[in-house]
Formats: C-alpha cells, sequence, structure tokens
C-alpha cells in the first residue's frame, strides 16, 4: 500500500510510531544507556531496575560504550536524559569557572 500511495519515505517514521504504540500497550520504556565502560551483568540489571522504578514501566534497554564519556552514564528514556557521565561534569565546571573569571 505504501509503494502503491508513494509513501516509501514515510516507512522508517511508520516504523518507529509502530513501536512506540506497542511499547506503550506492553507499558515498555526504550531506553538507550551509553557508559564510559562496558558495564558488568551486575550493574546493568541494578540501574534498570532504578529505571524501572523511575519510569514506572519495565525497560528495554540498548547498551552502547563511549569511551569520550571519561566515566560514568547517559541514559536516554523516551525524550528524558539522565547524564551522568564525567565529560558534562566537566564541561559544567569549566562553564561556571570561566563565568566566575569574567
Amino acid at each position: 500500500m505504501l509503494v502503491e500511495k508513494r509513501r516509501e519515505n514515510y516507512i522508517v517514521g511508520i516504523a518507529a510510531e509502530f513501536v512506540a504504540l506497542a511499547n506503550k500497550a506492553r507499558n515498555t520504556a526504550a531506553a538507550s544507556i551509553t557508559s564510559a565502560v562496558e558495564l558488568s551483568e551486575e550493574n546493568k540489571q541494578e540501574l534498570l531496575k532504578v529505571l524501572a522504578k523511575l519510569s514506572g514501566k519495565e525497560v528495554s534497554p540498548t547498551f552502547e560504550v563511549d569511551p569520550s564519556l571519561i566515566g560514568g552514564v547517559v541514559v536516554r528514556v523516551g525524550d528524558k536524559v539522565i547524564d551522568g557521565s564525567i565529560k558534562t561534569r566537566l564541561a559544567t565546571l569549566k562553564s561556571r569557572l570561566m563565568s566566575k573569571t569574567s
């Protein structure tokens, strides 16, 4: 039907919306978790428990490693971002120090 109506360009958006609706029906939230180093299985499970408690939903995670974070984790659940990375903390500290010297 999409091909017949020449709507192939919308397939990615349609699929994303379908996944969002399915997750809502299942009371599941997709989470993207990026850490500076590979998390142990124990740390992953503990983090998932905290995220489930905060969101009130079962969490479906994807884990990534980004060494540029230096330390900590960045969690994205829906439109919420929890940034506990050392990289961001250092940038914030630098900004504060620069504003006080001006």
